[in-house]
């Protein structure tokens, strides 16, 4: 039987495997070169990063206004409309943040320095794409017309909050942060002791973008009970509202 959201993932992947196409199909023999990437590269497919880096790809300050067009396209058809804003928001406060410091690194607070490569052929029986940049990292990758992988995937500011004019702040996270303030607030005596693992913030991810958790950051005893799991999926529910495509977020649970 299907499922009213498996037809809709079977659209998305429909709309986004025309719109990586049609992308690809306006490019020349130059920028093609560097936007369609051989699938079997499993090295380079599987590589990403959420800071800036020189990495494989086309990127926006390479494409005319119309290829840029089509290349939003693509990512916005990947995501909802609120991802869509995060990500576009991430990107434009690159600019801010950069007058912010001085113009001391146009190299990497660039709002076009966003890279965009096919891996395979669309419409092919594999397939994939990626849009990475800083603070933005997208993966998607589709077998026979589904959507199989929609990560890694990674959204992120800093600094969290960037002014915007004499009243507006920007802050592309405010969702996420709020969910997460929302979740250590709920948590009293031992459990707050459990998550609060230092008391001074590390200057990065502890993790960077390894899949592997540091072992000197894990806290002995810190073992998810019924309260810390009803949580946890509470803040799994919320970002999938708000980030996913199709389907309902009831699911969504830690693994």
């Amino acid at each position: 039987m299907t499922t009213t959201a498996s037809r809709t993932a079977t659209e998305v992947a429909a709309r986004i495997t025309e719109a990586a196409a049609a992308w690809l199909n306006c490019l020349d023999d130059g920028q093609r070169a560097k936007a369609s990437l051989p699938f079997d590269d499993t090295a380079e497919r599987t590589s990403w990063a959420y800071f800036p880096r020189l990495t494989k790809g086309l990127p926006l300050l390479e494409m005319d206004a119309r290829q840029q067009k089509l290349a939003h396209a693509l990512v916005s058809g990947a995501l909802r409309f609120q991802a869509y804003a995060k990500v576009v928001t991430v990107m434009a406060s690159e600019s801010l943040v950069n007058l912010m410091e001085g113009s001391r690194l146009d190299a990497f607070r660039d709002p076009r320095r966003y890279f965009l490569a096919v891996f395979g052929s669309p419409g092919n029986e594999r397939w994939g794409w990626r849009f990475e940049g800083h603070h933005v990292v997208l993966n998607f990758t589709l077998s026979g017309g589904e959507i199989v992988s929609p990560t890694p995937l990674f959204i992120g500011a800093q600094p969290a909050e960037v002014p915007q004019g004499h009243s507006m702040v920007l802050r592309p996270c405010a969702a996420e942060e709020d969910a997460a303030r929302e979740l250590l607030g709920s948590l009293d005596g031992d459990l707050r002791r459990q998550a609060i693992i230092s008391d001074i913030a590390p200057p990065d991810f502890v993790i960077m973008n390894s899949p592997c958790r540091v072992s000197s950051q894990r806290r002995k005893g810190c073992l998810p009970n019924r309260r810390m799991r009803c949580a946890s999926s509470a803040c799994d529910r919320k970002a999938c509202r708000r980030l996913l495509w199709t389907g309902s977020s009831e699911g969504c649970s830690r693994n």
